[in-house]
């Protein structure tokens, strides 16, 4: 007998395994990659109908969410693939009914809101796109991955804006992409990227 396919996630609260917990009560997950522009989001649906998450699993906003979606005989019987989709900060919780099911949503942004909605003011002389972006990655706690050509600008004032917002507007002059990944501030080349050949052809019967 052929295995049936199978996909489900991973997921980790704050470092710890809670898939098994969540396991009988996940009604669905949802992970947008955007490519640049917007934080990368996770989305779980979870079934609440013994109020389990309104007592003791209460979930707390602010707390890490890392998680990886698993597919098992998908190409093929036997094999086993993973995507990793880094690390997030839980950021919205909503409760609805009936039936009874709390959705929880997170983001891949820095926890710290500063990154978006702190205005700052600030004139950059001098200085290169890389080492902008290695300034504010490192006030957030962020490590900087970057892809792009060196771009040196002489001056640019940063007047009364968020470093994302800032930071954002620079980088879309100059075509190159941002965005936040798994605690990372990663800047590439919007053009090179559109270059590259193709990971993968996803069929449509593929995903029947």
């Amino acid at each position: 007998m052929t295995p049936t396919r199978r996909a489900y996630p991973s997921v980790l609260y704050n470092g710890a395994d809670i898939s098994a917990y969540i396991d009988k009560y996940l009604e669905s997950f949802q992970y947008t990659d955007p490519a640049s522009g917007e934080s990368d989001s996770l989305s779980l649906t979870l079934g609440n109908w013994d109020q389990i998450w309104l007592s003791g699993w209460f979930p707390d906003k602010g707390a890490a969410l890392s998680a990886n979606v698993h597919a098992t005989d998908w190409n093929k019987p036997g094999d086993a693939l993973k995507l990793a989709c880094g690390t997030f900060t839980l950021d919205d919780i909503s409760f609805s009914g009936i039936p009874d099911v709390i959705t929880m949503g997170a983001v891949s942004a820095p926890a710290n809101n500063a990154f978006k909605g702190t205005e700052r003011t600030k004139t950059w002389e001098d200085v290169t796109i890389k080492q902008m972006a290695s300034d504010i990655a490192r006030r957030y706690g962020l490590s900087l991955v970057y892809d792009a050509p060196t771009i040196k600008i002489a001056t640019v004032e940063q007047s009364g804006a968020a470093d994302s917002t800032f930071l954002e507007n620079i980088c879309k002059e100059y075509g190159i992409s941002l965005k936040v990944y798994s605690k990372k501030l990663v800047l590439f080349d919007r053009e090179k990227y559109k270059a590259k050949g193709a990971v993968k052809t996803i069929d449509k019967g593929e995903m029947l």
